[in-house]
């Protein structure tokens, strides 16, 4: 297998991220993937360097400061993207991440497919570390109550359809919150299948102003949050990358100006 390739915009980089025995959650993936996955060894080494490399990538959560961060990951069909992915939440919880939103095809299918993997990989032998704020068999659906406020080693995380409503309802949620709850809820986002939907396809068009429903709602989500590191995963890199790194109305688009991978 060939490691992967990292092109980096950042010349100064620091190396942050280095795995630790006493990350749980990872080490209960990485014990899952050798156990009962039966995984060579020396896969889940490559899949602990790769998912590394993407973690030295994006924002140390530990430092609170405001900052964005965007890459893309370029995972080929069947090559492993959902076990990269999975990596890549844990590893996230580990460090400090206390919000983890996954943006999962358009359907409720694909949804609930991404929501029953990453329950079985990662969340279920680590309860304790994790709220979830969606199920099986429910999108995010918005409660009374604001996002609530976790222990500083629980990790909320959700796994929604990038559909407008969905998106507007989480959106709403996020905005109640005050500006020192936002700074503490060092945010991933991880956009799968980030050609799909996620950019705007109206960018072009004769309305300069005129943005795509879902391109808008998760544009004003990263707007709002403090520190906040997105990575779109995909096979199908062009579009992503072939996007204007600033919209037409003048904020930042989702083009991946961090990193690629």
């Amino acid at each position: 297998k060939k490691g992967a390739s990292v092109l980096s915009s950042n010349r100064k980089k620091e190396f942050w991220y280095f795995t630790k025995e006493e990350d749980t959650v990872w080490q209960e993936y990485k014990n899952y993937l050798l156990q009962e996955k039966n995984w060579e060894k020396e896969n889940i080494d490559q899949l602990d360097i790769e998912t590394s490399s993407i973690m030295n990538e994006i924002i140390n959560p530990t430092i609170k400061e405001v900052k964005r961060v965007q890459g893309l990951v370029l995972g080929y069909v069947q090559s492993g993207k959902t076990s990269n992915m999975a990596g890549v939440i844990a590893k996230a919880a580990d460090s400090g991440y206390r919000f983890i939103i996954i943006f999962a095809g358009l359907t409720d299918a694909l949804r609930r497919q991404t929501q029953v993997r990453i329950e079985n990989d990662i969340t279920k032998r680590t309860r304790e570390r994790w709220y979830w704020l969606t199920d099986q068999y429910n999108d995010y659906i918005p409660t009374p109550q604001s996002l609530p406020d976790t222990k500083t080693n629980v990790t909320k995380i959700c796994v929604v359809k990038k559909n407008v409503m969905i998106l507007e309802r989480l959106l709403g949620k996020i905005n109640e919150l005050t500006d020192s709850r936002i700074l503490d809820m060092s945010t991933l986002i991880i956009d799968d299948e980030c050609d799909q939907a996620s950019l705007n396809t109206k960018e072009n068009k004769d309305i300069a102003g005129d943005i795509s429903g879902t391109n808008k709602r998760i544009k004003q989500m990263l707007q709002k949050l403090k520190i906040r590191s997105y990575i779109g995963y995909t096979a199908t890199p062009n579009a992503p990358f072939l996007t204007n790194p600033q919209s037409a109305d003048g904020t930042q688009s989702l083009f991946p100006s961090d990193f690629i991978i």
